[in-house]
């Protein structure tokens, strides 16, 4: 079976068999490939389609912070096409040899240390995949200040992302508007792992 990459077109994962269905609009891989893709890129499958999506809508945003990045290899590859991105994460996260090494890291605590830097030069904040048995994406999120976009890639609430008080936090429309328009562009080109329900979610902080 050919290597699950990540940052080619759906069209491409059809080509290769990776997919269990033909509907477009629920792409799904075999479980099996996850474990390795995850140790090697992160936790999402990004598509070429969902990556023209986000540049589109990060490039005006100005700086963009990748709390909790892992790898880096979504901030690494959104720079490749012109969005200035700072990543961040607990530790070095090494892969083998794919050409996407962490590009920035702290050795410190990963959810005080993201939170130290959203300030008003940051535009937007990617919130993949965090911790659900931690306030991280909460921390985060009250962290964030007007006009700054949030773009969050996992499961809804009571999935294994993120915690309760996050997505309770979320519906506050005093705080959040959801941009229900970019979320559905970003889902209809998103492929996800068999088993898995990870969507994309973008608000911006009122």
């Amino acid at each position: 079976m050919t290597e699950l990459i990540p940052f080619i077109s759906i069209k491409d994962y059809f080509k290769e068999h990776l997919c269990r269905s033909g509907d477009q609009s629920c792409v799904c891989i075999d479980f099996n490939l996850r474990e390795k893709f995850i140790n090697e890129f992160g936790y999402i499958v990004p598509t070429a389609e969902a990556i023209s999506v986000l540049v589109e809508l990060l490039q005006p945003a100005g700086m963009v912070l990748d709390a909790g990045c892992g790898s880096g290899y979504l901030s690494k590859e959104l720079s490749r096409a012109g969005v200035s991105t700072y990543s961040v994460d607990l530790c070095d996260y090494q892969t083998s040899g794919k050409g996407y090494p962490i590009r920035k890291s702290y050795q410190q605590d990963a959810i005080g240390d993201a939170c130290s830097f959203i300030s008003n030069k940051i535009g937007a904040v990617l919130l993949i995949w965090p911790p659900y048995n931690k306030p991280f994406a909460l921390n985060i999120a009250q962290a964030m200040l007007p006009g700054q976009l949030l773009i969050y890639e996992g499961e809804d609430i009571y999935g294994c992302t993120a915690n309760t008080e996050f997505f309770k936090f979320m519906e506050d429309s005093t705080k959040w508007q959801k941009l229900s328009e970019i979320s559905t562009t970003l889902n209809s080109c998103h492929i996800t792992f068999d088993g898995l329900n990870d969507c994309w979610t973008v608000w911006k902080r009122q």
